[in-house]
């Protein structure tokens, strides 16, 4: 039987702490800073709005990375069927390391060569689809649609074309170029605005804790930062097709 100090070890292996200090010749960092984890932790809670509305069983996460969104899930609704699914298998061995307690929910899938046994109520897709070339993207939906039982619920999230194309994106979207994507395929088409990137206010805030980068100083100060990310989920996660960075649909299989 495992006593309390081993078990006092073996949880510190939850996250890989040693991972996070970094020195060199140059500089000494003590640790990691992601300047858009708000935005992230607001992306989370739109899929936690729009699952509270309906009635599911069973979800499956295509494109799930970390495995982060299927732990939030898991842990809010552990009585249901969720899984998470992607092409990379480097990204799900992270997914089980990072949640050992559930790593049976992870599967490394080509949904381009897989035939399909079972069909879930939800299928969601979190940051993915900006990521697909444009030419197999119609695909890559229609793929993804092939997991859901019909009238089931399909959820994404993605870029706004308010912002610029960068990094790993080929493409972000507005309004008439996800309906176009999705009108073949799904019924009740939702569109959601999220994420409000044209706030002056905000970004102030933001930028006074760290900004996007915390080049020059973060502020760790956890009543600060708590009275920061209450304040973007209250006034700044929603938002106007104007002023939005992300955007939320939420549809359903015909």
């Amino acid at each position: 039987m495992q006593n309390s100090k081993e078990k006092v070890q073996q949880d510190k292996y939850n996250f890989p702490y040693h991972y996070i200090p970094i020195c060199d010749d140059k500089i000494l960092k003590k640790v990691q800073y992601w300047g858009t984890g708000h935005r992230y932790l607001g992306n989370i809670k739109i899929i936690f709005d729009l699952l509270e509305k309906i009635e599911f069983e069973s979800l499956i996460d295509i494109g799930t990375g970390d495995g982060r969104i299927v732990r939030e899930l898991y842990n809010k609704y552990n009585d249901k069927d969720i899984v998470g699914v992607d092409y990379y298998k480097i990204a799900i061995d992270l997914a089980k390391a990072m949640n050992p307690d559930i790593a049976d929910r992870f599967m490394v899938e080509d949904i381009s060569n897989k035939s399909i046994d079972t069909k879930y109520d939800v299928v969601t897709i979190i940051n993915v689809l900006e990521q697909i070339e444009p030419d197999k993207l119609n695909n890559f939906v229609f793929l993804s649609s092939e997991y859901l039982r019909k009238d089931g619920y399909f959820i994404i999230t993605v870029p706004s074309d308010n912002k610029e194309v960068f990094g790993a994106a080929y493409q972000h979207f507005n309004e008439n170029k996800l309906i176009n994507l999705l009108s073949r395929l799904f019924y009740d088409i939702d569109i959601i605005y999220f994420d409000n990137i044209k706030s002056k206010r905000l970004n102030l805030f933001h930028k006074l804790i760290g900004g996007f980068n915390g080049e020059n100083y973060i502020i760790t100060n956890r009543y600060i930062n708590k009275k920061f990310i209450d304040l973007y989920m209250s006034k700044y996660l929603y938002t106007t097709k104007e002023k939005c960075g992300r955007i939320a649909v939420i549809c359903r299989k015909k």
